[in-house]
């Protein structure tokens, strides 16, 4: 992986709060599984919009690559190969593709997957975003679960 100059870096404080969230709310899963839930892109605009709104400051892919290495998460790569039905570039083991400009220039890749739990993920972005009023239960709870752990987790964290 090259190191790459950044127009802005967290502070020492910023990157301990991110590592410190990853643990809590997004621990290892411990397998190789490959879904949209899961890769890079994903988890930068589903934390961003979290750490906007939960603790006021902007994180990027490279933020979350030097978190999740530092914390030892596997991290896994795929090219991308053109689908040329639906029009759009597709995880590929036989692709040539990749994607310029930011971690997935540092890693060769179109695609960039941390084995975390999709899920998890798309309950954090319910906390992000609102709800339609024809939501299932199942949903608005699942929300209000997830909001009430961020919640317990800053009154904790910047209680000392």
């Amino acid at each position: 992986m090259k190191t790459r100059m950044r127009s802005t870096d967290l502070s020492t404080d910023q990157k301990k709060l991110l590592r410190d969230f990853i643990k809590e709310f997004l621990p290892k899963r411990g397998n190789k599984k490959k879904y949209t839930g899961n890769e890079l892109g994903y988890i930068e605009s589903t934390l961003n919009l979290v750490f906007v709104q939960n603790f006021g400051y902007n994180i990027d892919d490279m933020d979350l690559i030097d978190a999740f290495t530092e914390l030892e998460y596997d991290i896994y790569t795929k090219l991308g190969e053109w689908d040329p039905d639906h029009k759009y570039i597709k995880p590929s083991t036989k692709g040539d593709i990749r994607i310029m400009g930011g971690a997935y220039s540092d890693f060769d890749a179109a695609f960039i997957y941390i084995d975390v739990e999709p899920k998890i993920l798309r309950n954090l972005m319910l906390t992000v975003k609102k709800l339609p009023d024809y939501t299932n239960q199942t949903k608005i709870d699942a929300e209000k679960e997830m909001a009430e752990r961020i919640n317990r987790f800053k009154a904790n964290y910047f209680k000392s």
